[in-house]
């Protein structure tokens, strides 16, 4: 499997962007087809391909487990699907609402932030969420919102300007 002078990664692996509908596996299989000089040209491919590499669980995973939890993992980049997200931009502006902006005021202003967001507003958040998951698990998007799950953020400093199509610095 090694060889003499084998690179820990060539230059043209770059994990993609997963894909709403694609798997692990499709992913892998994608990022792997790629490379011009095929699924064994470095360390990094070669490893990628490995079962017991790729199955390897997080201690994070083990000790949630081990806990009697279960442990999910939301897809990167889909901030909709997780109202965590949500409930944390309310605490965040009412933080900068509230903030005199001394690092002295900040933690007991977050702790009131945390306090300020209702029960029934995080009951909306979670239900906002749930209905994008089975929209997407039902491939039941409007054009609308099919269009929106498409977008690419390359920046969280930048909010997306549905006027222009494009991302402005804030």
């Amino acid at each position: 499997m090694w060889r003499a002078n084998l690179r820990k990664q060539c230059g043209r692996v770059r994990k993609p962007t997963p894909r709403v509908e694609e798997t692990e596996e499709e992913m892998l299989r994608r990022t792997l087809d790629q490379c011009s000089e095929g699924r064994n040209c470095c360390a990094l491919r070669i490893m990628a391909q490995q079962l017991d590499f790729r199955t390897e669980e997080s201690l994070l995973e083990r000790v949630v487990k081990e806990a009697g939890h279960e442990v999910i993992f939301y897809p990167k980049f889909h901030c909709e699907l997780n109202f965590i997200e949500t409930f944390w931009a309310a605490v965040k502006r009412y933080t900068r609402e509230n903030c005199s902006y001394s690092f002295v005021e900040l933690e007991p202003t977050v702790i009131k932030g945390l306090d300020s967001v209702p029960l029934q507003t995080i009951r909306q958040f979670a239900g906002k969420s749930m209905r994008w998951i089975l929209s997407y698990a039902e491939k039941d998007l409007s054009p609308e919102q099919l269009a929106y799950t498409k977008m690419v953020y390359r920046s969280h400093r930048r909010e997306y300007r549905k006027d222009k199509g494009q991302l402005q610095s804030k």
